[in-house]
């Protein structure tokens, strides 16, 4: 039985509170009305945690930014994600288990894209019934978005190849259980400076009129008293770090996906009342290391720059180095999908022509880097 605790501080921890700390009666384990709300505007006055800003920074977001493409998204109205946790308070909030912090799980990402993907991009309403994987598909293209149909009475089909690749799939009877190639963080909390935005939680209302009808399964009608309902939400303002993953291609087309998906439809409960609105910031950030494969041809490249690398300034002789790469490397490079991934790897030979000890002309080297760039 939790522990019945006195109204909370401001440094307490939101998460713990909201889960384990509320006065809840003996008999029903909720709280009772008429401590509700009050109990939740104490809540609502819970800060960031003094720690958080740190961690963020130095552990959370220096991490994600090395292999991942992100984006700030600030909130442009209330959000409420996990709504359907147990509570007792009745409505449920995904908060971070070590920081207490508002979040959002990359499955929750996962599952928007999907339907979004699948919305947007995927076949008509009146090929529903055609699987993607049938070779006779009207709309072949189209098909490729389309989501797995796990319908109790009829026939259940795996999703389209590109959404297989995006997301995973299950096993079916004509195509295998695969992980995704593309991976989705939690979007966590962006600290801010103190000031309007440091408060990270709001109290809501949530009004049912026909509690008989959605409780009891009584018929609806109009002589019910409305019920009125508070609950904790993030308020507009809020700002969250968008960080993907994995295969660099995919992982770029997923995330501008995400971005376009949580801007017009919004994400987590209540969409419909224009709930769960997010726009980004600013454009997606590449990821500033290489991916793992091309990380070994990055070696591979700055171990023949260093053995190839004439031992002269004269322009023709850089410039029969310059061919020699290209000729030796260009099939390779072309497999790097990512313009951004193609210059890192491209890298060590770029700093050998922009060495101060190297002895050409500004127009050589920029020649040179021209050269460099068309592969």
């Amino acid at each position: 039985m939790p522990k019945m605790l006195d109204f909370p501080r401001p440094d307490s921890h939101a998460g713990l509170l909201y889960e384990s700390g509320a006065p809840v009666g003996l008999d029903d384990g909720k709280i009772p009305d008429a401590k509700k709300r009050p109990w939740l505007e104490a809540v609502s006055a819970i800060r960031i945690p003094h720690d958080y800003p740190d961690w963020f920074k130095h552990r959370w977001r220096k991490w994600l930014e090395q292999e991942c493409f992100v984006a700030e998204l600030t909130a442009t109205s209330r959000l409420l994600v996990g709504s359907g946790i147990a509570s007792a308070t009745e409505v449920g909030l995904q908060l971070h288990h070590t920081w207490g912090v508002p979040m959002v799980p990359g499955s929750s990402l996962k599952g928007v894209l999907s339907h979004y993907l699948h919305a947007v991009y995927g076949p008509d309403l009146e090929h529903d019934e055609i699987s993607p994987c049938d070779p006779a598909h009207p709309q072949p293209e189209q098909a490729r978005f389309r989501r797995p149909r796990l319908a109790k009475h009829k026939p259940s089909f795996p999703p389209g190849d590109w959404q297989r690749i995006i997301c995973g799939t299950a096993e079916y009877d004509d195509v295998r259980a695969a992980a995704g190639h593309v991976v989705f963080h939690d979007m966590l909390l962006v600290p801010q400076a103190q000031g309007e935005h440091s408060l990270m939680l709001s109290v809501d209302v949530l009004t049912p009129h026909h509690s008989g009808y959605y409780m009891k399964g009584h018929a609806a009608n109009d002589y019910e008293s409305p019920v009125p309902v508070p609950f904790l939400a993030v308020p507009p303002g809020v700002k969250f770090l968008l960080a993907v993953g994995g295969d660099r291609a995919w992982a770029k087309f997923a995330a501008e996906q995400v971005c376009d998906a949580v801007r017009d439809w919004g994400l987590g409960a209540k969409t419909a009342a224009g709930y769960g609105r997010l726009e980004p910031d600013s454009d997606l950030i590449a990821p500033r290391a290489v991916s793992a494969a091309s990380r070994g041809l990055k070696e591979e490249v700055a171990e023949w720059a260093r053995q190839h690398a004439p031992g002269n300034t004269l322009f023709a002789a850089w410039e029969a180095f310059i061919q020699s790469f290209c000729k030796a490397f260009g099939e390779r490079l072309k497999g790097v999908s990512d313009e951004e991934e193609r210059k890192k790897v491209t890298q060590p030979v770029n700093t050998l022509i922009a060495n101060k000890d190297l002895k050409l002309s500004n127009k050589e080297k920029a020649a040179l880097r021209e050269k460099l760039a068309g592969l």
